[in-house]
């Protein structure tokens, strides 16, 4: 492993060197400021969205960063071994969530053929979080806001390639490349006994009422595209199927494009007024017969806007069809 470890030392001096400069170098600061460049998944349910990614961390920057460790580790006298370099990895990512009251997997596996070493780096993490709902019509006739407890699901499989010999004597940028095989976000409600209740304000009146039924389900992921499909230094060879290889020179030129994609479905059912089986409370500001319910249903989920979405209000025996006005973008993280 002795060119190896040469080449893996001189990429994570690469990043002490540049620091002053903020640019991504080294070895793993190249693949966190691709993951970074991701475009915003929006998750609308209602009238204000949220960044999935805001769900799973507030913050990627930083979810590889340990060149300074295994610079260390690598700059020590005697053998090196890929293990060591694996585990050095795994507890970055593992600091990188923390404490979390999820539940975290981080596997890095790292080895070396003719002189080229393979890092695959694989994360999956599951918490339960709780998504909010806040749903606005244009004439504001009626709000509605409560949370949906959720299964949330993130996976994630990263790889990096250094080619000792390119490295050392050609090309530092060419000899390292990068691949996100992929890169998903999965969401979907929880069944629960208790009662749940949202606080709706219809007519200017103030309301509690029950969330008779209430369903997500979303899938949300990232696919990159650019670099090639053969492998960097074998050419005409080709790499995994599917996989797509990025050298350090593609990403410090921004010669890639992220796509994103999401789908799923959302719908609620809100009754209040009446007493009923699912334990409605009687409002004081509504008549005994009367009754009042708020049905929404919608298969996008994602997006800046939610043109064309419709929530029905039943009041009593009437029923309107009503827009939802679109907001702006929830920040906060539950």
């Amino acid at each position: 492993m002795k060119r190896a470890a040469l080449a893996l030392f001189l990429f994570c001096l690469a990043r002490a060197a540049r620091a002053d400069a903020g640019a991504a170098s080294g070895l793993t600061g190249p693949v966190d400021a691709l993951v970074a460049a991701r475009p915003r998944v929006t998750l609308r349910l209602g009238s204000v969205g949220q960044d999935v990614g805001d769900l799973v961390l507030p913050d990627f920057a930083g979810l590889l960063s340990c060149d300074d460790r295994l610079a260390g580790y690598l700059s020590d006298d005697g053998d090196h071994y890929y293990e060591a370099l694996s585990a050095i990895i795994e507890e970055t990512i593992r600091a990188k969530f923390g404490g979390d009251s999820g539940v975290l997997f981080a596997i890095v596996d790292s080895s070396g053929e003719d002189e080229v070493v393979h890092i695959s780096v694989a994360v999956e993490y599951s918490r339960i979080a709780l998504v909010p709902v806040y749903l606005e019509t244009s004439g504001r006739e009626l709000t509605v806001s409560f949370a949906i407890p959720c299964s949330l699901e993130f996976s994630a499989l990263l790889s990096i390639r250094v080619d000792s010999a390119t490295v050392l004597e050609q090309d530092a940028g060419r000899g390292c490349s990068a691949s996100v095989d992929h890169f998903t976000v999965k969401l979907a409600s929880l069944e629960s006994d208790s009662p749940r209740t949202a606080d709706v304000v219809y007519g200017n009146n103030p309301l509690t009422a029950s969330v008779a039924e209430c369903s997500l389900d979303a899938q949300c992921g990232w696919d990159l595209s650019g670099g090639r499909e053969e492998a960097p230094g074998e050419d005409g060879e080709e790499s995994e199927a599917g996989k797509t290889w990025l050298t350090y020179d593609d990403i410090a030129r921004g010669d890639y494009e992220w796509r994103s994609y999401a789908f799923g479905a959302f719908r609620f059912a809100l009754r209040a007024g009446t007493e009923g089986e699912n334990g409605d409370q009687e409002s004081p500001d509504r008549e005994d017969d009367d009754s009042l319910e708020v049905l929404y249903e919608t298969d996008e989920v994602s997006g800046d806007g939610s043109a064309g979405a419709r929530v029905t209000v039943v009041d009593g025996g009437d029923s309107l069809s009503l827009s939802v006005a679109a907001r702006g973008l929830r920040k906060d993280r539950d």
